[in-house]
């Protein structure tokens, strides 16, 4: 969904990465920052400071938005860099999803939403490496989405503990069925390719 809004989001991330580039920062450096904010949010959670998680959390996240706008400025982007990102986004994502479990949300309900978000970004990176083209904007949920989404989690929790199982549930069941749309669309194009 937030691949739609990519365009005019780079009107706020574009300048952000220029400010990064000229204190010095590189892509790398940007991506393990964005792990390294998200570690401290599980703490927090078990600690009951769900704002303060919540904020470590979209910082996480924004720079997760800003490595590649920084590699991309700097020219230095490399299939190196792509790894180290992957990589360090699935690291994260599984930080995000035992910060609600440390937060008090429904264990059996974030464990179910992590396995599929992760189940999500495999279905991109499989199809990668089958030779298809890893397109953007396949699918309901995209990690910008579910980053968001899970922030919305937490930010519930505050008021309501019953509406952040709820939330977190939704966000299971949103992604799965974005495992199901990703699967069927890069099904048909591996099929599509096999019998060219």
């Amino acid at each position: 969904m937030l691949t739609r809004l990519r365009a005019m989001s780079r009107r706020v991330t574009t300048p952000l990465a220029r400010g990064l580039l000229r204190l010095g920062f590189n892509a790398d450096t940007v991506t393990l920052l964005g792990l390294v904010f998200s570690l401290p949010a599980v703490y927090l959670a078990w600690a009951r400071h769900p704002w303060a998680a919540l904020l470590l959390i979209g910082v996480s996240g924004l720079l997760d938005a800003l490595d590649g706008s920084v590699a991309r400025i700097s020219g230095t982007a490399s299939r190196r860099g792509a790894f180290l990102d992957s990589t360090t986004d699935r690291l994260a994502d599984a930080v995000y999803y035992i910060a609600l479990m440390a937060l008090g949300v429904n264990p059996f309900a974030a464990s179910t939403a992590m396995g599929l978000a992760l189940t999500v970004s495999y279905t991109r990176a499989r199809a990668g490496a089958l030779g298809l083209r890893e397109e953007e904007g396949v699918g309901l949920m995209e990690r910008g989405d579910r980053i968001l989404f899970i922030m919305l989690i937490i930010a519930s929790y505050i008021y309501s503990h019953m509406l952040a199982d709820y939330l977190t549930w939704l966000l299971a069941l949103l992604s799965g069925y974005t495992v199901l749309e990703r699967s069927i669309y890069y099904y048909r194009e591996l099929k599509r390719i096999d019998y060219a």
